[in-house]
């Protein structure tokens, strides 16, 4: 064999220098993990951006919410939450993810003109027994995917429009797509109102249309009625009452039966009817901007620990005509009316 030759087993043009292998491996790993390590931060980006709310304002809808309390309402806590001002006085707010259950669900919140008895018109009524309502304070009431709160009168100048021409009562409306917490609408409707009342908007609230830290009431339980103590009043009594199929009354309250200022409401509906709901609404009116909406329909009111109440009721909205009401043993409108305006003087106290 001639000098230079390869040794025998060697493989000609192969490299014979072993240490020079795991340099080169090292490279490629520390290659592979910087590309690994860019494509995470790429990923945590965009989940940051469309899952998240770090890289957005605080404030929505004109500032009118914050972000934390369109979430709450919206639900879950994935989820990009994001709003469209369609007007000055109109926004929706959309929550919009990547995962499962964290979109798309979305809220409307808008200002607007309503009729001068709202939010008693009639066979229609919204507000009752089954809301939530706030306590002395701004009136307001909600439910699983929907609530109002009246804002100051001092908005309607600045909310009139031709669409509402006529319309004397200015509200904040929310609603959402998928049900929520009623009290979540509460707090998120409630601050709107703050917000929109102290800015140039609508100028200074009477000292009774702020309700910043009115308490939010929930409705009672559904319950059987005692038809000698009808909605808890000792002195109301409507005697035997049944529905068209024999089924028995019942009975859900919301608010509070006192002489504070807060507002009562108690729906009647018989066991079962859920497609026709309550047939009877009554309501003892307190707060100043609801009893006026009250003023022209008629109900008996009085002057009662210095505070101007009044005792209304609806039954229009249920499907009976006046013998099928008769049927029932219920009481005609004018006797009803009489019998739960004397029983709720009783349980207010009231002088006359």
């Amino acid at each position: 064999m001639e000098t230079g030759d390869a040794p025998v087993g060697t493989a000609v043009g192969r490299t014979t220098d072993l240490g020079a292998q795991p340099v080169a491996h090292r490279t490629r790993r520390l290659r592979w993990a910087a590309a690994l390590t860019s494509v995470l931060a790429l990923l945590a980006g965009a989940f940051t951006y469309f899952n998240t709310n770090v890289f957005t304002d605080d404030r929505l809808c004109h500032g009118w919410i914050s972000t934390a309390q369109a979430r709450e309402v919206l639900g879950g806590n994935i989820g990009r939450v994001s709003a469209d001002d369609n007007s000055p006085l109109w926004c929706t707010v959309t929550r919009t993810g990547w995962f499962p259950g964290s979109g798309d669900t979305s809220l409307t919140i808008r200002a607007s003109m309503e009729s001068e008895d709202f939010p008693f018109v009639r066979s229609s009524w919204d507000v009752a027994g089954d809301m939530h309502i706030n306590g002395a304070g701004r009136p307001g009431a909600y439910e699983a995917g929907r609530g109002w709160t009246l804002l100051p009168d001092a908005c309607a100048s600045e909310l009139q429009s031709p669409a509402w021409a006529g319309g004397k009562t200015p509200v904040v409306f929310g609603s959402v797509t998928e049900k929520t917490s009623p009290l979540a609408m509460a707090r998120l409707l409630n601050s709107a109102a703050d917000v929109i009342a102290g800015s140039a908007l609508c100028g200074t609230p009477g000292d009774h249309e702020t309700g910043r830290d009115a308490q939010v009431h929930t409705p009672s339980a559904v319950t059987p009625t005692d038809l000698d103590k009808v909605c808890g009043m000792a002195s109301l009594a409507f005697g035997e009452v049944t529905g068209p199929g024999g089924q028995p009354v019942q009975e859900q309250t919301s608010g509070t039966l006192n002489s504070t200022g807060t507002d009562w409401f108690c729906d009647l509906s018989f066991k079962n009817d859920r497609k026709n709901g309550p047939f009877t609404h009554l309501a003892v009116v307190q707060s100043p901007r609801l009893v006026a909406a009250l003023k022209s329909r008629g109900f008996e009111g009085t002057q009662c620990n210095d505070r101007e109440v009044v005792f209304a009721h609806d039954d229009l909205s249920y499907p009976w005509d006046p013998k099928e009401r008769a049927a029932t043993g219920m009481p005609d409108l004018r006797e009803m009316s009489k019998l739960f305006a004397t029983a709720a003087k009783k349980a207010l106290n009231c002088a006359t």
